[in-house]
């Protein structure tokens, strides 16, 4: 995998306030790179703020790490990073106790992708698919045998049998109150 340095796809929002005293929501931006005949969309960010004076930014990175920063001035500019996930070698053998692995083959894919979940826990695996707005597409459960993987078969598909668009779409895997994320993008 090559590293996203330009945060391609990455959502962020400007929120008014903080999060504990409650905020509204200013604007909200997607990071493209779209190109038309004659340009190409700018990388940078740029939001007008009005009267508001108490900023918060928040950024959700397309690996599903967010990025929050509070007390931002009006009218000054930051540069974020994405936050990187690091794991030992420890980590990518076998999943700890409260963890679960999950992994898609293949990935861009075009019919089907199979999702390959292992955990320590036996018991179920919720499996829910959402768009790139957060709406709930698909959800599945499937039995989860201790120790072992366990593979899912998407096809692309939402709950009513209809097929997806092509675009990024995101899978939540839960085993009682463990979560794993992963991000798939669907090529027709």
């Amino acid at each position: 995998n090559y590293p996203n340095t330009l945060a391609i796809g990455a959502i962020v929002e400007l929120y008014a306030g903080s999060a504990p005293t409650g905020r509204t929501l200013i604007g909200k931006r997607e990071i493209c790179s779209h190109s038309t005949m004659h340009g190409v969309n700018d990388l940078l960010v740029h939001f007008g703020t009005g009267d508001y004076t108490e900023l918060e930014v928040v950024i959700r990175f397309q690996s599903l790490a967010v990025k929050d920063t509070f007390d931002i001035t009006p009218g000054s500019t930051i540069i974020l990073e994405e936050p990187l996930q690091t794991f030992s070698q420890e980590d990518r053998s076998i999943p700890h106790n409260d963890e679960i692995r999950l992994r898609a083959f293949p990935n861009p894919f075009n019919a089907f992708s199979t999702l390959l979940i292992s955990g320590r826990e036996p018991g179920y695996y919720d499996i829910d698919m959402f768009d790139i707005r957060g709406r709930l597409l698909r959800s599945d459960r499937i039995e989860a045998e201790e120790g072992k993987t366990t593979s899912f078969l998407w096809d692309g598909r939402d709950d009513r049998a209809a097929p997806l668009a092509s675009g990024i779409y995101f899978v939540r895997v839960r085993n009682g109150v463990v979560t794993a994320n992963l991000k798939l993008v669907l090529l027709r």
